[in-house]
Parts: structure tokens; sequence; C-alpha cells
């Protein structure tokens, strides 16, 4: 791995660089070849905090060799075998050419003519600069020029937050277990691979994602062109009736059989062999070649199918998606020059899967039935126990941070109340099947209960649930006195009739100050921003019935902070309410994330045993009687 100031990638007469902002001080005579000829870079020997601005990577296997980092701007510049006119004028049709990829259109800026430059033999080189902001997965700065060859650009973009190669990649995988498709959000510029659940509402979500993943790099076309160029082909004879005087090689057993089915005339040179009479046509035997074979057959109908189910996919997705619906019709127009082709003509079609060694071995036919089969399989999604790779856009990184953590507290209050919950109640689906989330506001709290000492606590699980200003109509403690509130994880705690609120604000962000250099050789250290507390406070006093309102953030401390609002430290000590306060917790496999959320159940346990053992007689709000 190597960390780099400046990348250069050349590809047909298409030059791209790509550079972090505010690097400018480098020669390119500097540059060394980090992989053949193609990709040049310029070492960068200078020590950072953290993720590096830029890194490549020549023995990535899993994740891509060219590493970026989120909420961090990039500069660009193209080098184009077009002119200027030729380039306003692709715009026009396409606002981000030349990227093909459409999930960019969000994040790339291009540059003003000022920093555009017409080159020598009618090239045109174009500036700009991306952030991806909060977004982390694979991304594909794909470039295209009509008259070139395009050039695939698979970019890896890290989070800082997260140590990406491991616990990001825990995160996708918790979230996938309860669902796959909480991790999506159409026409985002990232997207990655997960695991998914048997969850039939994916499927048409995975049908996308398969789609894109069978088109991308014109990976369908190649393969229907090599199967073209060298079909799969069956020899056949066949008995036709051929004139006498042509005929080169009759077949005379079939005329001694069959006499009556051909012509003859009296006399002739053949009247000696025929009682008289000679033939005037002849059975001749020819070989024929034919390509209406299974494995084509085969094809042509999945070509067939692929196109139906396009554009039924097309139909059901809603229009504001507008990049996934430019390329389906992308897709579309692919597929249509495919089928009229004249090699299909004389075809049939068949939906018998061929079982022939053609489709294991030949070109073009081998890559097609895997890639075909994989599409079928991902759409499917019927078993219970399997997990299909597929790729999918996903959500901003703060986002599923905010989801993992409301799973993590179900999953915890399930073990703490020895319950399964109800996890379906979770969820809620939007723009009908295709994009899901958690269910928000007040609408399906999970329900559980825990049991003290003979008596009976009824929790009730909510994620981001509204907490609304009072009004005159106002009876029960669970509002706001102040204004509207929404915590991402709020927990209620009803007890003879009364209600206690426990809130968690899951916050994707650090303290980085307290990083040290990874050069160092040790552990980086990361904590909680105090600002947040600060929100925390405002939970604690304006939402009625509060006790306690904490940070959750992905920090790497074993211990929590906990304040509590009382002046008698002795009290401090034994009591936890009412309190604020942080909890870390971050996605791990190690025994780390276990033991912060067993002290954040610990926490939680703590506060339902003081409420109890007080006798439920915890009364601030009631004010002075």
């Amino acid at each position: 791995m190597m960390r780099v100031r400046k990348l250069k990638i050349a590809g047909s007469d298409i030059v791209f660089s790509l550079y972090p902002n505010g690097v400018r001080a480098f020669n390119d005579e500097l540059m060394i070849d980090l992989d053949g000829s193609l990709i040049r870079g310029i070492p960068d020997d200078k020590e950072c905090r953290g993720v590096p601005l830029l890194v490549y990577d020549a023995s990535a296997d899993i994740f891509q060799k060219i590493q970026l980092r989120d909420n961090t701007e990039y500069e660009f510049s193209i080098e184009l075998p077009v002119t200027v006119d030729e380039f306003l004028e692709a715009c026009e049709v396409n606002p981000i050419f030349p990227f093909a990829n459409n999930g960019l259109k969000h994040i790339v800026k291009f540059n003003g003519p000022d920093s555009c430059a017409e080159l020598q033999g009618g090239r045109y080189r174009v500036t700009g600069r991306f952030n991806f902001e909060n977004s982390a997965g694979t991304a594909y700065l794909d470039i295209e020029v009509e008259q070139g060859y395009p050039i695939s650009i698979p970019v890896e973009v890290l989070t800082q937050k997260l140590d990406y190669y491991e616990e990001f990649q825990q995160l996708l995988h918790q979230i996938s277990e309860y669902s796959a498709s909480l991790l999506i959000r159409f026409d985002n510029a990232t997207e990655t691979a997960f695991g998914v659940s048997s969850d039939n509402d994916i499927s048409p979500m995975a049908e996308l994602m398969a789609f894109r993943r069978l088109f991308r790099n014109g990976r369908l076309t190649n393969y229907i062109r090599d199967i073209i160029n060298n079909p799969s082909s069956k020899i056949s004879s066949v008995i036709a009736k051929e004139s006498a005087a042509f005929a080169t090689n009759p077949d005379w057993a079939t005329l001694a059989r069959s006499a009556i089915d051909y012509d003859f005339m009296r006399g002739g040179v053949l009247q000696n062999s025929f009682s008289g009479h000679t033939p005037l046509t002849l059975p001749e035997l020819r070989i024929k070649t034919s390509c209406d074979t299974k494995d084509n057959r085969f094809v042509k109908i999945s070509l067939m199918l692929l196109r139906e189910r396009l554009e039924h996919l097309k139909r059901k997705m809603p229009k504001k998606y507008e990049a996934s619906h430019n390329s389906m019709s992308n897709w579309g127009a692919e597929l249509d020059y495919m089928l009229f082709h004249p090699f299909w003509q004389d075809i049939g079609t068949s939906e018998e899967f061929p079982n022939s060694m053609v489709m294991v071995n030949r070109k073009g036919y081998r890559e097609f039935m895997m890639f075909y089969l994989a599409f079928g399989l991902s759409i499917k999604l019927e078993s219970e126990t399997t997990l299909l790779a597929i790729g999918g856009d996903i959500k901003p990184v703060f986002h599923l941070y905010e989801m993992w953590c409301f799973l993590m507290m179900h999953d915890l209050l399930c073990r703490l109340t020895d319950s399964t919950g109800a996890p379906e109640l979770s969820f809620m689906s939007r723009d009908k099947e295709f994009m899901r989330d958690l269910i928000s506001k007040n609408d399906k709290p999970i329900k559980f209960i825990y049991k003290y000492n003979d008596k009976q606590v009824i929790l009730q699980l909510y994620y981001n649930k509204d907490f609304n200003l009072l009004n005159d109509k106002s009876t029960q403690w669970a509002d706001s006195y102040s204004g509207v509130f929404n915590p991402d994880v709020s927990i209620s705690l009803e007890m003879n009739g009364i209600v206690h609120w426990l809130h968690f604000d899951a916050k994707y962000r650090l303290d980085l100050s307290k990083w040290k250099s990874e050069l160092s050789g040790t552990d980086i250290v990361s904590s909680f921003k105090r600002e947040d507390i600060h929100k925390m406070h405002t939970y604690r006093d304006a939402v009625l019935g509060t006790r306690g309102s904490y940070v959750l953030y992905p920090g790497s401390e074993r211990v929590n902070e906990l304040y509590v609002r009382n002046p008698d430290k002795t009290y401090r000590y034994s009591n936890f309410m009412p309190s604020v306060g942080a909890f870390p917790l971050k996605p791990t496999e190690t025994d780390v994330q276990c033991e912060q959320l067993e002290r954040i159940s610990m926490h939680i346990q703590n506060c339902i045993h003081s409420l109890i053992e007080n006798d439920f007689n915890y009364k601030e709000e009631y004010g002075i009687t």
C-alpha cells in the first residue's frame, strides 16, 4: 500500500488525473509506475492522522486498489479526444460527461471554462472536483468517450471514523442480518456488497442491482458478441430433391424406397434401370449446418426474458429515481440492439436449460450462463439459509450507524427481558417495494416486559419518536414543553401508570483532536464531541419524564462517561438518574462491542431497579406541592 499525492491513469485516448484538494505542489516528473504503464503516481511521504487522503494498493484483492476518504474534496482533470464544441454538445445529453455513472451527478462539480483548456490535436482538458461526503463503499469513476474506449476506474471510499476493512464491513453485515434492504439508497454514488436475508420484499431491489452488475462495463454485450462470432451449431443430414442434370450425390436407396414421390419421363439415359423411364429429379443427401441449437435458443429466450423483466422493473420504479431510470433505459437499448441482430432470426426459443459442455466451456456462453444464473438467484431470495452476494447503493454512513445503533438496542432489550421482541414491526416499506427503512415517529414501538422482584415494567422501544409541543389537551408525560424533539432511540419505562424516558442519540462523529498519528505505532484514541453532551441536556430538560439522555458514538473505549444531576457526591456514586452522558459503541467482531453493549445494558437495568426500589415515587415533574 502506497500513499500518493497524485494519480494519473491513461487509457486509449483518455488521461485522468486525481489528487486531493489543496495538494498543489507536485511535479509530474516525480511520478513512478504503480501498475504497469497505465497508472502512475507521486509517492507521499508526509505523515497524516487517521485515514490517508489518497492510497494506491497494488495488492488489494477484496477492496479496490485506489482508495479515497469520505468527507474529503478531490480535484480531477480529464484529457479527452474531443474538441470544445464536441464536449459541449455531449454535455447537453449527459450533464456529467465524460463520466458514465449517473450516480455521480450529485457529487461531481465541473470548473468553469477558464480552468479548462483546448489542447493540440483536437483535444480538450476539463477539470473539476468531487466529494463523497458521508458515503462509503465502492464508487465507479467510469469515463467514456464515443470515439474511444471507456476507462473503468473503481475506487474505494473509506470512512474515517470506523476501521473500514473490519468495523465498517461488520456494521453492514450486522444490519443485513435484519434486512439488507435497510442498507439501500437508490442513486447514491457508492455501493458495496453485503449478505442478503431471506426477506422477499428485497427482490425488486436485488433485481436492479443484479441488472447493474450484468451490464457494467459492457459485460453482457461482450458476452453476446462472443457468442455470435463463434456460435454453437449442429450438423444434420437432409434429403433434398435435385434435378437429375445437377445431382452430384444421388441417394439411390432412397429413390428405390420411395420412387412414387419422384417424377419420371419415358426413355432417357436411365430407362434400363427404371423400366423404360428416367427420373427427372433425384434424392440427394445434403449436410446442413444450423445454429438453431438448445444453447442458442436458451440464450435468445433469456435475453427476451431479461428485456421483459427490465421493462416491468422500470414501470415499478418511482420516477424520482432519475439516475436508475436512465440506466434502465440504456440497458433496454442494449438488449434491443442484441435481439435485433440477424443471427437470432432463424433461432427458436426454449426455456429448457441446456445441460451441455458448450455452456460450460465455450467463451461467451460460459460467462453468460454464470451471470444469468447469478441474476436469477439474486432476485429469488427464497432460501432462509443462503446468503447471496449482491451489490447495492448504500446510504450515508451516519444514517447506517444510526440504524445500527437502534438494532443493537433492540438486541440488547431482547436479552435484557429474555424476549424476542417484534423486530418485523421496526421496518416499513416506502416507494412501493423499493425502499425500506426503520419505522420513524410514534407508529409502532416494540414492546418488552421486564420483571424484577415480582414487579413488572413495560418497556417500549422507539426509533426517531417525535416529542411534540404540549397543548391544552396534553395529559401524558410524553411530550416537550418547549419545542419538538426526536431522539434517535427512545425507551419508555412504564410503572404504575407513570412513564419514564431514556434517550440515546447516535452521533457518527468523533473528537479527532485526540487521534494519535497512525505512524507512531500506537492505537488511535477517539472521543465524543463535547457539544453533543449539550444536546443531551436539551433532551433531558425539555422532554417530560426524561430520566437520562446519552450519546452513542463509534469510539473504541470500554468506559462510558456519566454525569448525574445531584450535588451530593455520595448520591452520584450510587444513583444514575437524572443524568446525561456518552457511551462508546462501535461495530467489531472483537469482545469490545459485547463489553460496550453490556455497559449500556447494565445502565438501563440500574435505572429500572432504582425506580422500582423507590416504589416508583420519582416525581420530579410534579413540581412544588
